[in-house]
């Protein structure tokens, strides 16, 4: 078996599979040093990372794995901040009044331990994530209070078909759906017998 490789400058003919794995290898090599990035930027990087979280911002994935290859530890302290604020975010979304989107934040806030070696970035991303919320659209329409929000799905749950007249009709006349099934409308309409002995 002979392949002929072509690289940009060069030929290579390989003539057996340990030499391609070893074209292979090399090549990999040759491009991992490429994106090697030297001691310097290492450090740029990780500050501007460190930074981010430092304002509770959310990582891009560039950042994420760097993170990954370069510092495990800030890889999972990070991970674990994401997944702390998309919780929060997803209750939030779900608050049925100011009043409860509040409570939410509180417990966030208070569920971050003191000796957390993460607190600050906790605290950060908490912070955010409750201020993307308050301005958002979803913030301002809530009810002020569980009770407002309360009598307002009751209002939504009120039966439409009743009319207010209908407490001055006889209770005689009043159709009770829960009552009502096809079957017994069936029964009711056919004819009855009865037999005298």
């Amino acid at each position: 078996m002979e392949v002929l490789m072509q690289n940009k400058q060069e030929k290579t003919v390989i003539s057996s599979k340990r030499e391609l794995a070893g074209y292979v290898f090399q090549m990999l090599t040759e491009t991992e040093s490429k994106t090697e990035m030297s001691e310097d930027e290492k450090r740029r990087m990780e500050a501007r990372i460190i930074a981010k979280l430092k304002a509770g911002k959310k990582l891009t994935g560039e950042e994420m794995d760097f993170l990954r290859r370069y510092n495990t530890e800030l890889y999972l302290t990070a991970v674990r901040i994401q997944q702390m604020a998309e919780g929060l975010k997803e209750q939030l979304k779900r608050a049925k009044s100011k009043e409860e989107a509040d409570a939410i934040v509180s417990t966030a806030y208070s569920s971050i331990s003191d000796k957390d070696p993460a607190k600050e970035y906790l605290t950060a991303a908490v912070s955010n994530v409750s201020t993307e919320f308050r301005r958002s659209g979803a913030y301002s329409r809530l009810p002020n209070t569980i009770d407002e929000a309360e009598k307002a799905k009751k209002k939504q749950t009120k039966n439409p078909f009743k009319e207010s007249d209908e407490k001055d009709m006889d209770t005689e006349d009043d159709f009770d759906l829960t009552g009502w099934s096809p079957l017994q409308e069936v029964l009711d309409a056919m004819p009855t017998f009865s037999a005298e002995a």
